[in-house]
């Protein structure tokens, strides 16, 4: 029975895919779709219909242009302040091989407003760093990522900023468990988890919000040599080293080169530089948007 069960199983995934494939095929997007791992569509498929599924990997490449367009206008000294800073970078895993994304908010993050130059400067920042960390997870880890959130000097943050980058994030992490939120509740009562409570009423189902005392935080990580010096506060952990373990090439996103779809989705298979060029368009990818008949429900 087990054996039936499974040829059934593969074979309507199957039929998803096909019929993905096919939507794609209308509108004339393959070399799109074909960016995407087929690990990471499956696992889409396992949870939204086909249509749904295109649906958010449309979604995906409208977010990834609003990034551009927002490097157009950041304050870029700003916008390398905020990666050199130590706040926020990646680093290690978890058992379950996931990267770790450690993070804690810039000093006045709290004075930064949405759609100004240092504004665009910080969310572009935070959100190069989650794709940083998909791009660099190992192979058989397919769109996961832990994200550590910890504040040990009860520092303000921005609900509007952190509504921003969160919106960019769920149109970026289509897949439910994308991304798991560990907090650690010493530091961080009554800060992000209300922030988190606001953000998200209905997205428990994607983002895995977790409390955690900080005990349970250091069992997670697999290496405790990988937890940064300012978690503890009390002269333990190691110092943040940038390199491109910890921030990547970020000066991609100064130079007008960021991270491609399939950089991000697929980052172990084979460059076809004719499709990655046509994705690097920005003209292209505009007109796309506006062509596709997108759904846009949760």
């Amino acid at each position: 029975m087990a054996s039936i069960r499974k040829r059934m199983l593969y074979s309507e995934c199957k039929s998803k895919h096909q019929i993905l494939h096919e939507i794609a095929a209308r509108q004339s997007r393959q070399a799109y779709l074909g960016q995407f791992s087929r690990g990471y569509l499956g696992n889409l498929l396992g949870l939204f219909p086909p249509h749904k599924v295109w649906s958010k990997l449309v979604r995906v490449q409208r977010a990834l242009l609003e990034l551009r367009k927002m490097e157009s206008s950041m304050d870029k000294t700003f916008f390398e302040q905020i990666l050199l800073s130590g706040d926020n970078f990646v680093k290690g895993h978890d058992h379950a091989g996931r990267p770790i994304l450690w993070s804690r908010p810039p000093q006045k993050q709290w004075m930064l407003s949405p759609g100004t130059p240092k504004g665009l400067a910080y969310t572009r920042a935070i959100i190069w760093l989650h794709m940083h960390a998909y791009r660099t997870r190992p192979q058989n880890v397919h769109g996961v990522l832990v994200v550590v959130l910890g504040d040990p000097d009860k520092r303000h943050i921005s609900l509007e900023m952190a509504m921003v980058d969160a919106k960019l994030r769920k149109d970026l992490c289509p897949s439910r468990g994308d991304e798991y939120m560990l907090f650690n509740i010493g530091q961080m009562a009554g800060n992000m988890d209300h922030i988190f409570a606001v953000l998200f009423p209905k997205w428990k189902t994607r983002f895995h919000r977790m409390v955690s005392e900080l005990e349970s935080i250091l069992h997670m990580v697999s290496d405790q040599a990988d937890i940064p010096d300012w978690w503890f506060g009390d002269g333990r952990g190691s110092p943040f080293l940038p390199c491109f373990e910890t921030i990547g090439d970020y000066q991609r996103c100064l130079g007008g080169t960021p991270l491609t779809v399939q950089e991000i989705y697929n980052p172990h298979a084979q460059v076809n530089a004719n499709e990655l060029a046509l994705e690097n368009d920005l003209n292209a990818l505009s007109r796309i948007s506006e062509e596709v008949d997108e759904d846009v429900s949760n």
